[in-house]
């Protein structure tokens, strides 16, 4: 996932490894990272909203990727409007921790998903709390997680035995898990 932040005259681009990188305008819409020889030019629909986000690369190849939202740390933290469906993630991520058949069984994980989500994973080991932030509707804007049409993504704070994390949980139209990420801003 590449954030992108204002910089000093520049768009900070970064990816969840690494330092971040200096994209230098080239114009009111498109900047130019030369050391890796990438030009990023936003894409906006017909209201004017940022949609996605062009990427060409030097060889040519040429690729738009959908925006997915706002940083987590800019948004306000709001009341959960489902407690109920909120524990219901908890106890998904839990699963996820054991992968196989607890992954297998979850009814909270898009079929699609499953067969990615078949392992385990550490990334949620001694999870304590899992806190709504907020929510975005994305229906329509074409992003697609293993194989699943996202309808909302959902913001969360996380305390696990490790440092606490935020949590992006990309959802179907059924309020099924297709995907996450999890990020620091």
């Amino acid at each position: 996932m590449l954030t992108l932040t204002p910089g000093n005259g520049v768009l900070l681009g970064q990816l969840p490894v690494g330092e971040a990188d200096d994209y230098v305008p080239i114009s009111a819409a498109s900047f130019w990272q030369p050391e890796e020889g990438v030009q990023l030019t936003v894409v906006k629909n017909t209201a004017g909203d940022v949609t996605g986000l062009r990427v060409r690369q030097d060889d040519g190849s040429e690729r738009t990727i959908p925006r997915i939202g706002p940083l987590l740390i800019m948004l306000s933290q709001q009341a959960d409007p489902d407690p109920m469906a909120t524990q219901k993630l908890e106890a998904t991520l839990q699963a996820l921790e054991h992968g196989g058949k607890e992954v297998e069984e979850n009814a909270m994980i898009a079929p699609s998903a499953k067969k990615d989500f078949g392992s385990w994973t550490t990334d949620f080991f001694g999870l304590r709390s899992l806190s709504y932030v907020a929510a975005q509707d994305v229906a329509g804007s074409g992003l697609e997680r293993h194989g699943a049409k996202i309808e909302r993504i959902s913001y969360y704070h996380f305390i696990t035995d490790h440092p606490s994390a935020n949590l992006l949980l990309y959802l179907t139209a059924d309020g099924l898990l297709a995907d996450y990420d999890i990020v620091d801003n």
